[in-house]
């Protein structure tokens, strides 16, 4: 039964954001065993949802819970996957925050252009102080690529440029600070 809800899964109804883009669900694991030739007695799936809104719980998993009362199973339970660490919310940076501003006049001294402002589809500790702290958080880092896989490289001379940036973003705050113009 709970293959069946799986498979289906990439179906889901997902919602949108113009910053943060669509939702996604995932199938993490999936697992059932049996001592015989029958049917697994019990099984286990861990799906992500990838959301793009802070939707409380019962609003995140609904359209899973439609699936699964659609197809007329009921031996089947959704449950909150208990995380050692609070949930990773999508977050969307105040483009008019001072710090932000400053950031992106940063970068536009040394690139000469202003820089594209993106948001991920992925989550990482970012999310934690975008969504629980009352501080921007800015991701910005070199070109490269194979993230987190083998052969993971950075281009050396982003990677220069990434550090002129930083460098004129931190005098830029100290200068904004001692005018007692930052908090």
């Amino acid at each position: 039964m709970l293959a069946k809800i799986v498979s289906q899964v990439d179906k889901l109804p997902v919602k949108s954001d113009p910053l943060l883009g669509r939702e996604s669900w995932a199938t993490l694991s999936f697992h059932g065993e049996s001592d015989g030739l029958s049917l697994p007695e019990t099984a286990v799936a861990i799906l992500d949802h990838h959301i793009v809104t802070p939707d409380e719980w019962d609003i995140a998993t609904e359209p899973l819970a439609d699936l699964i009362e659609k197809m007329k199973i009921d031996c089947v339970s959704v449950e909150k996957f208990e995380r050692p660490t609070p949930d990773m919310l999508p977050y969307v940076v105040d483009g008019n925050n001072p710090y932000v501003r400053m950031f992106i006049t940063s970068c536009a001294r040394i690139l000469w252009d202003k820089p594209a402002i993106t948001y991920g589809e992925s989550v990482g500790d970012y999310n934690y102080f975008g969504a629980y702290t009352d501080r921007p958080v800015i991701v910005f880092g070199p070109n490269g690529g194979n993230w987190h896989a083998p052969d993971e490289w950075v281009d050396l001379n982003s990677l220069r440029v990434v550090r002129m940036i930083y460098r004129e973003y931190l005098m830029g705050i100290l200068e904004y600070d001692e005018d007692g113009k930052g908090d």
